[in-house]
């Protein structure tokens, strides 16, 4: 292909809390997770094209893909190179060969208007590599790509240490973690609980603390790096484990555009997901929500709670995963402790489906302009209560609510004054974005309709 991106750079907005265009036009980030798609089991050209036409057909506009080395493998493992290598020699050298298979693969998504999210390794390989070699790795990266529309990770999971033992994960681990996936959603509670949410679990050995502050300090001394190599001004984002946002855990550096956090692969994080973006003085994003299929759950349903709930907390933009994409599964059972896949059979799973067909639906509205405001409904949602509604707004005329769970409430009312006839009301179904129902509000009431269903629901006030 010779066409060029209809974007030529990425900014934010002059009040930094959304991302737009190099002609102002606000830029909806919807991700789709590639952290092996720089390496030989995303090959060049195939299956690499495939997967990019694919989920340009499906609405997805940001491609999360690691440069340099990916998580979960040893340095020199076979996963870890493409056709030309490793991302360093033998010699310790920069790879031209390396780089040269990766720069037909930005380039290619770039000429499908797929914006490249370039993660630079994953975090403790600041440790192996050391400080220098990961500044001559992303030189290299700016070099080659700054002048593209792309957007700059620092690294994956920056403040996780490495076990020492090779296998990554343990019995113990995976025993532990599936309890927590299999348990069932939060209910409501009657009192107020202590400890809402539990911290991530990880693959990596419990947490250093004495470690992380040199390490954090290591990662903020490449981020400077870059801003001064970079003459592009690239946005910068940080890709991070704990249950903090990245901004938190990094100090509130100035160079970080963007915000991040990672909520993670149970289902007891949906306080820390919601509260996290709620309070975030920046643009912030969900980097690593649940993987669609991991551990064989979080289905499509899951998927869209966590879209939903992220975006009407204030989040101007979301990242989706799949198992087998993530890692590239090719039937042969690679990364198999987080359950079995295959990328052919992944790139279909209906979550992404789904959410390229919300991310349409949102840009039929100033979505850059909603603005949370939970207590329009009431019961609404809380920490204890983290399957009741959420709702934004935009300045009180268009009103978005999300109800993740009909089962538990059949009755709702708007806690502000409603003139008859006042607002249109639509029903619609979050997995087609078909509309179910179209009404007068004729008062505070609120009422589901009966076909709905027992799950999810958006409701869209627009008044007249």
């Amino acid at each position: 292909m010779d066409k060029t991106s209809n974007i030529s750079s990425l900014k934010l907005s002059p009040d930094k809390k959304y991302i737009v265009t190099d002609k102002n036009k606000p830029f909806f980030w919807l991700a789709d997770t590639w952290w092996f798609g720089a390496t030989v089991r995303m090959a060049w050209p195939q299956p690499f094209k495939t997967m990019v036409l694919d989920r340009k057909k499906k609405g997805f506009s940001v491609i999360q893909l690691v440069v340099g080395y990916p998580p979960e493998v040893d340095l020199d493992s076979e996963d870890t190179k493409n056709s030309g290598g490793y991302p360093f020699d033998k010699n310790g050298d920069i790879n031209k060969n390396y780089f040269e298979e990766v720069d037909k693969k930005i380039k290619f998504l770039i000429e499908n208007d797929l914006v490249p999210c370039i993660v630079g390794g994953w975090g403790h390989h600041i440790d192996s590599l050391g400080i220098n070699k990961i500044k001559e790795l992303w030189q290299e990266i700016i070099k080659r790509y700054s002048h593209y529309p792309v957007v700059f990770c620092l690294a994956g999971e920056l403040d996780l240490f490495e076990s020492k033992n090779k296998a990554m994960i343990s019995d113990k681990f995976i025993t532990a973690l599936v309890k927590r996936v299999l348990s069932p959603l939060p209910k409501p509670v009657k009192k107020k609980i202590q400890s809402p949410f539990v911290s991530n679990t990880s693959y990596y050995k419990e947490r250093d603390i004495s470690k992380l502050s040199p390490r954090i300090k290591k990662w903020n001394e490449i981020a400077k790096f870059i801003t001064e190599t970079d003459t592009n001004e690239n946005l910068i984002t940080a890709h991070i484990s704990q249950q903090k946002t990245a901004d938190d855990l990094l100090g509130h550096p100035n160079w970080l555009s963007v915000n991040s956090i990672q909520s993670g692969h149970s289902k007891d994080v949906i306080p820390f997901m919601v509260n996290s973006i709620l309070h975030s003085p920046k643009m912030i994003i969900n980097m690593e929500p649940w993987y669609e299929g991991i551990l064989s759950d979080f289905d499509d349903y899951y998927q869209r709670v966590a879209f939903w709930l992220c975006i009407l907390s204030g989040a101007k933009g979301h990242s989706y995963g799949a198992h087998g994409i993530w890692q590239m599964a090719d039937g042969d059972n690679f990364m198999k402790h987080w359950g079995k896949s295959d990328w052919r059979k992944s790139k279909d799973f209906l979550g992404a489906i789904q959410l390229g067909k919300s991310k349409e639906l949102l840009k039929k509205y100033e979505w850059w302009k909603l603005s949370p405001n939970f207590k329009i409904i009431n019961p609404c949602w809380t920490s204890e209560n983290p399957m009741n509604p959420v709702a934004a707004e935009i300045k009180n005329k268009q009103i978005i609510i999300y109800f993740p769970d009909l089962s538990l409430n059949k009755k709702y009312e708007l806690t502000f004054p409603v003139k008859r006839g006042n607002y249109e009301i639509s029903w619609i179904d979050p997995k087609s974005m078909e509309e179910i129902k179209k009404d007068i509000l004729k008062g505070n009431r609120l009422l589901p309709p009966k076909r709905a269903g027992d799950k999810d629901l958006l409701c869209i006030l627009i008044q007249k």
